[in-house]
């Protein structure tokens, strides 16, 4: 069987693990040998300790372009600031050490003395730590600079997940996938922003799990789904109280006084709705239909969590959740929609299929349960095909409509 490995960046995990075990091994070794007399370079154990450094890989590795921002002439100058600086820092830190200065340089006496050997060891122990628990995801936040790095979306990820985002192929994506993401990032490097600036890691050394759940966290109730990008409130959103709902009282609060006082209000149901995340497919409904111009997503008629759009003036459409899935009526609500539908279905001969006294209409097929739908690009076909109806001017043309009117 084919070994799992994840890729992470140059390395994989396993050589990336390897290669921190190597630098681990060493720093043992060095501290094993502390005792030496650092005063004599030329001491039998010192130079043995010395050669097993020459034949290790760390004499191989390259770290020069982190090093840039780094001073690392003076490494005892931060290394108090070890536990905090990222792991490449510690590594590159160390490794410069050993392979510039040797053993009887005065930086290694002032590593050893202060510490800084210490810290890296413990550093890199950490972080090897985390990558054998699979803690190698972060949360990141895409901010806008030009408005108080305000996060305009947010995301997990690893690796360099995060810059993804700037390359090409994301560009390629269309508006009812990410549209609004893309655009803004698109006007902030026509600002001349680039990735760094833009780009902010919230959280590290996580699990997946762990990701996912700080990610829906920030979505849903930090931040709030309607002031970001994202196109979904998060692997685990029904774990958390929707953004600015505190003064509502929801089911977050039922244990808190009993279930014999929950608030049954339509105010209270939207809230609930919310906070499941019913308003997602309906979101991305209305993005795929930019034509319409929908009502805000509320509780109507029956209960039911939805949203309506009016058409010509005849009759309303109405895009609604009922369990899993997704319905479409024309619903006409106003007195002068009522005269113009039933005005619509006569002329074409069909007003036997108004078979409701408030004239609502529904398609008998797309009700049957081998029909109903969750797919959002079915619903939007459907709804195309609804307003299509609304302009046809000939019984010919319904022809054309055989799914809408077979029982």
């Amino acid at each position: 069987m084919e070994k799992s490995v994840i890729n992470l960046g140059d390395f994989e995990i396993n050589e990336r693990l390897t290669q921190l075990k190597s630098i681990v091994a060493f720093l043992k070794y060095f501290e094993r040998n502390l005792n030496i007399e650092q005063e004599d370079p030329h001491n039998d154990e010192m130079i043995s300790f010395s050669l097993t450094v020459e034949e290790t890989e760390l004499m191989k590795l390259s770290y020069n372009e982190v090093l840039k921002e780094v001073e690392y002439e003076k490494p005892f100058e931060i290394s108090e600031y070890l536990d905090d600086l990222d792991v490449v820092y510690a590594e590159a830190l160390l490794v410069k050490l050993i392979q510039t200065e040797r053993i009887n340089s005065v930086y290694w006496k002032t590593a050893i003395f202060d510490g800084t050997f210490y810290r890296i060891l413990k550093r890199i122990s950490k972080e090897i730590e985390n990558l054998e628990d699979k803690k190698y995801y972060y949360v990141y936040a895409l901010v806008d600079p030009t408005n108080d790095y305000l996060p305009f979306y947010i995301g997990k990820g690893l690796n360099k997940r995060v810059f993804s985002h700037f390359s090409d192929d994301e560009e390629k994506e269309t508006i009812s996938e990410d549209f609004s993401k893309i655009s803004k990032i698109r006007d902030l490097r026509g600002l001349g922003y680039e990735k760094d600036d833009v780009s902010r890691v919230l959280a590290k050394n996580l699990t997946e799990d762990e990701a996912f759940l700080l990610e829906s966290f920030l979505i849903k109730t930090v931040f709030g789904f309607d002031n970001l990008t994202n196109k979904v409130h998060g692997k685990y959103q029904n774990r958390f109280r929707l953004y600015d709902t505190l003064e509502n009282y929801s089911d977050f609060d039922e244990f808190l006084v009993g279930r014999k006082r929950v608030n049954q209000s339509r105010e209270n149901l939207r809230v609930k709705f919310l906070t499941q995340g019913k308003d997602q497919p309906l979101k991305m409904i209305s993005i795929m239909l930019p034509e319409l111009d929908f009502s805000e997503m509320k509780v109507l008629d029956s209960g039911e969590f939805g949203m309506e759009a009016n058409i010509k003036d005849i009759a309303n459409l109405k895009i609604f959740l009922r369990n899993k899935f997704i319905y479409l009526e024309l619903w006409p609500r106003r007195k002068n929609q009522k005269i113009a539908f039933l005005r619509h279905f006569e002329t074409l001969g069909i007003r036997e299929h108004l078979k409701r006294n408030d004239l609502v209409f529904r398609p008998a097929q797309w009700s049957k349960k081998e029909n109903r739908t969750s797919d959002v690009y079915e619903v939007v076909r459907r709804a195309k095909r609804l307003i299509e109806f609304l302009n046809v001017t000939s019984r010919e043309d319904l022809l054309k409509f055989e799914e809408i009117f077979v029982d």
